[in-house]
């Protein structure tokens, strides 16, 4: 979804038979030139994965990762997870001092940050039927500290529809943020649709996180949202996941 594209110099072809071949010679040479200047790569130490929620505050980034290599395993689904910010501080750190993926991207006239984590990303043996989900990190109100779920499928009428799964959304709840939020998660994929789905909804502010992962569970189980969860026992639910390396529907009302 570039702006800018630039002929570059290369060796012309007689014929239009030989295309393929100096294409190969060309990325060849590009990488040959990159060589010397990727350095060898060791995963970053992360924080330890604590799972605990305190008051004011949702479910740390490791801890979705955890949640969503699992999913990966369990699943054969790709899940990604993405963080959101306008603090560049905060995305130099992260790419630093943790070694991940950095986006640049413009919100409503201000420079963004996407964070991707980095994980095992290959995409061999993944089945995609319901296409690729990801446990987004929202920045409400200047503030980093809504997860939600979105799910990207494709679609013939649009390149993409996204969908999203959030436990604060409701069409009676619908604010600015939440349309900023539509227009925001489109960054991730150039998708020009996307749409609130359906979901359980929160008490209080720290389980986002929470319904978050319990809908990626849904997704991937191919199962239908319930009406509401049993909050209280979806924290021991997520720690019993991860302790059996398994992952069934998160306990419902």
């Amino acid at each position: 979804c570039s702006s800018f594209s630039i002929f570059m110099s290369s060796p012309q072809q007689v014929g239009n038979t030989h295309c393929g071949l100096y294409a190969i010679a060309n990325a060849v040479l590009i990488c040959m030139s990159l060589k010397s200047f990727v350095p060898s790569f060791s995963p970053p130490k992360k924080p330890p994965c604590i799972l605990q929620l305190k008051e004011g505050q949702c479910l740390h980034w490791t801890n979705m990762e955890e949640a969503a290599q699992l999913m990966m395993t369990q699943f054969g689904c790709l899940i990604e997870v993405v963080i959101m910010t306008h603090n560049k501080e905060a995305a130099q750190l992260m790419k630093t001092q943790f070694g991940c993926l950095i986006k640049v991207v413009m919100t409503h006239e201000k420079e963004a940050f996407l964070i991707k984590t980095v994980r095992d990303t290959s995409t061999a043996g993944f089945r995609e039927p319901q296409g690729k989900v990801t446990l987004f990190l929202a920045e409400t109100q200047g503030k980093i500290g809504h997860w939600v779920c979105l799910q990207f499928v494709y679609n013939e009428d649009h390149p993409m529809d996204i969908k999203i799964y959030d436990s604060c959304w409701s069409e009676a709840k619908q604010t600015t943020s939440h349309t900023n939020l539509q227009e925001t998660v489109k960054l991730l994929s150039c998708s020009s649709f996307s749409i609130f789905m359906s979901s359980p909804q929160q008490v209080g502010n720290t389980h986002c996180g929470l319904y978050a992962i319990a809908n990626a569970v849904l997704i991937c189980k191919r199962s239908t949202p319930p009406d509401s969860y049993i909050q209280e026992d979806m924290l021991q639910h997520l720690k019993m996941s991860i302790q059996t390396g398994s992952f069934e529907l998160f306990p419902a009302e």
